[in-house]
């Protein structure tokens, strides 16, 4: 038997195995792959952040000043979303350049959601502030129903071609919930992506690595007992918010993620893939489709 084609035979069936198959003739009702998220001049990643600001405090060193800012991904959500939404908490930085920025955001209440604009460098500078995030303005949220995405996918944005790049296992999967966080990266044209997170309501209880340090003591070869520091991790359980991340190379999905973000809009999403345990890591879940829930239907 030629394995090798039988190999190969399985991996056609796999790949044009799907629920919802691509035809060319969707692109003309629908959406197709025709343009890569754009990313903001030449950063690895530029993106938004909906939330609240909780806490402010203007860091310095020998070689750098800025203003450093506790946000909270989901603060100051509106009543209706208060308690079943938890907020995550970034830290974001403010470069010494944009210094009045980081009073004006600092003199927010902390019950204002804004809506705030990162870039991400290649390269994180230490030297420069203290954390990865650099805001560089921030905006009032915006009514979904004055968005471009609106105007465009107004029952919402299905991209077929996704189905090609589509998990080989837990398809079909759907999922509801408010996008907090865009993130567009990578440098490549044919390697970027968006990145959306959809906080899916409550709390999920996740694995890290928690690293420390213990003394060991042992023998030396004359006889004499010594102490060294060894550094160990251990697998701790911890309650986090319920984020989940989706990728995405279609730019229209990537601005209408951005578009419902903005508007504080809960949304049905259709997707392939699984969940990865640690949220802050990149996943390979597939985002497919991308609708608003009418408040109509949200309270039914």
């Amino acid at each position: 038997m030629d394995f090798r084609r039988v190999f190969a035979f399985a991996a056609l069936l796999l790949s044009c195995g799907s629920f919802a198959e691509f035809r060319e003739s969707d692109c003309d009702t629908k959406t197709c792959i025709d343009q890569v998220p754009l990313v903001k001049d030449k950063y690895w990643s530029t993106g938004i952040l909906v939330g609240s600001v909780s806490a402010s405090l203007k860091t310095g060193g020998v070689f750098y000043t800025s203003g450093e800012l506790e946000f909270l991904l989901g603060g100051g959500l509106p009543d209706k979303f208060i308690g079943r939404y938890p907020p995550e908490i970034y830290d974001v930085s403010v470069v010494e350049e944009d210094e009045a920025l980081w009073y004006i955001l600092r003199g927010l209440d902390d019950r204002d959601m804004v809506v705030l604009n990162y870039t991400y460098p290649f390269v994180h500078n230490p030297l420069k502030s203290k954390t990865k995030y650099l805001i560089y303005s921030y905006d009032a949220n915006e009514s979904f129903d004055f968005s471009k995405s609106y105007q465009r996918y107004p029952d919402g944005i299905v991209d077929r071609a996704s189905y090609k790049q589509e998990a080989l296992f837990n398809r079909d999967g759907l999922a509801a919930g408010l996008i907090l966080h865009v993130s567009r990266w990578g440098l490549s044209p044919y390697k970027r992506r968006c990145t959306v997170y959809l906080h899916r309501g409550g709390m999920r209880v996740i694995t890290r690595d928690k690293y420390f340090k213990e003394d060991v003591s042992y023998v030396d070869g004359n006889g004499d007992t010594q102490v060294r520091k060894e550094y160990r991790t251990e697998p701790v359980k911890e309650r986090v918010p319920h984020l989940m991340m989706l990728n995405t190379l279609n730019e229209d999905v990537c601005a209408y993620a951005e578009d419902a973000a903005r508007g504080v809009k809960r949304v049905r999403i259709e997707f392939s893939g699984s969940e990865s345990s640690q949220p802050q890591y990149l996943t390979g879940v597939v985002l497919h489709s991308i609708a608003v829930i009418e408040e109509s239907q949200d309270a039914q």
